[in-house]
């Protein structure tokens, strides 16, 4: 009896010395992913929880789970309203999402701006750590304060799989940001020809306008995007929509310099903005001839744009 007393005794010693050095190493030292954790935080907050943190941050389950044994609160926030959950899910610290899971935190708990743990592991393409959070319960559709959900931060950084989860979880494809962006909206913004293609299958509103009036197809047109501009104007995109002052698919693919969008457009039927960039100079003299002139690699825009027309078969 007395030799497992001094073991168990011998045990408790090493944990309460390992603690200690938890703790000491939390207030010395300021993780770099993400930035929630900083001295400040670490000094004034109790030090079980922030050593709790700090392994979280770093993926420790051994010492989180230690922690978690000796009264740490699995779902205690530092004052930025981070948690040890997010702070797994943020670095895609997999087994330590599952321990923290498994001890009861809860999946939908969000900072002051909204955001969530799925919603950062969303944003870092950790794929794995969005799918245990979903299958907890974790609500696909939360949004920060902006509008922004986990959807639309997958697609704006080109993460399918991720994006592929959520959609799966019935994550709204149509969810808008109070600027009107859209999931689409963001992937043709990057360029994530996967995550367009995967929001068209899913039905979404491929024609739906941010506030200021641009469509997905306008954002690829302007920046050149041309694989996701196929998809979409493959997939019966509006080519001929126009925002309030005229600008069109059209005019912004002549604008950017972006001669196989362009072509594609004609080819396609666009009409909207034809008039105006098949005319003279003048109209290129206020969309910067100059800089435009040296994509369409020497020829001027309208002289372009004509010699396109003509190309174009006869019915």
């Amino acid at each position: 009896m007395e030799e497992k007393l001094r073991v168990t005794h011998t045990k408790l010693e090493r944990a309460q010395a390992r603690i200690a050095w938890l703790e000491r190493e939390a207030r010395l030292s300021s993780p770099t992913v993400p930035a929630a954790v900083d001295s400040k935080d670490q000094q004034t907050a109790e030090p079980l929880a922030a050593s709790f943190w700090f392994s979280c941050n770093h993926g420790n389950e051994a010492y989180a789970q230690l922690l978690l044994q000796s009264g740490a609160a699995v779902d205690a926030a530092d004052e930025n309203g981070w948690t040890g959950l997010m702070y797994a899910s943020n670095n895609g610290h997999t087994e330590c999402v599952r321990l923290l899971l498994e001890a009861g935190a809860d999946a939908n708990l969000a900072t002051a701006d909204g955001r969530t743990s799925l919603m950062l592991s969303s944003l870092n393409g950790h794929t794995d750590c969005a799918q245990l959070l979903l299958e907890e319960g974790a609500d696909a559709n939360a949004a920060k304060s902006n509008g922004l959900t986990s959807l639309m931060v997958s697609c704006q950084n080109g993460h399918e799989s991720c994006a592929q989860l959520i959609v799966d979880a019935r994550g709204n494809i149509d969810a808008v940001t109070s600027h009107g962006f859209t999931s689409l909206m963001l992937s043709c913004l990057h360029g994530c020809e996967s995550c367009v293609l995967l929001l068209l299958e899913a039905g979404c509103n491929m024609d739906a306008p941010t506030c200021d009036g641009f469509t997905g197809l306008m954002c690829c047109c302007r920046n050149g995007h041309e694989g996701c501009a196929r998809l979409l104007v493959g997939a019966g995109a509006d080519i001929n929509f126009c925002k309030p002052d005229g600008e069109s698919c059209l005019t912004l693919s002549v604008r950017g310099g972006h001669q196989r969008i362009t072509q594609m457009l004609l080819e396609a039927g666009a009409e909207s903005g034809l008039q105006s960039v098949a005319e003279g100079e003048e109209g290129e003299e206020e969309m910067g001839h100059d800089r435009v002139q040296n994509s369409w690699d020497g020829t001027s825009p309208s002289q372009a744009v004509r010699v396109c027309l003509n190309a174009k078969p006869t019915s």
